[in-house]
């Protein structure tokens, strides 16, 4: 295993992960979407928001889980995005 560098220009530029990441990947336009059905879902079932709290939480690990689901199937699938003319 070698121990030498990168030269510099060739070098990746080291840079944080920010929010804006996260959102690129998360997909967050259709998360949004499956938060609102979720919402439909509840009140449908429920007649009415009996519990904002428990509505609230619902909500946002709807939103926590669909933005994980994306962020999982774009890993997954890179390789074959790549070679997809839409995606290039």
């Amino acid at each position: 295993m070698s121990t030498e560098t990168l030269p510099r220009e060739t070098a990746a530029p080291s840079r944080r992960p920010c929010l804006r990441d996260f959102f690129i990947i998360a997909k967050p336009g259709v998360s949004v979407m499956v938060v609102f059905s979720a919402l439909a879902g509840y009140v449908m079932a429920a007649g009415r928001i009996a519990d904002p709290l428990r509505l609230l939480i619902a909500l946002a690990g709807t939103a926590l889980a669909s933005g994980g689901a994306a962020a999982l199937n774009q890993v997954i699938e890179y390789r074959l995005a790549a070679r997809m003319v839409r995606t290039r």
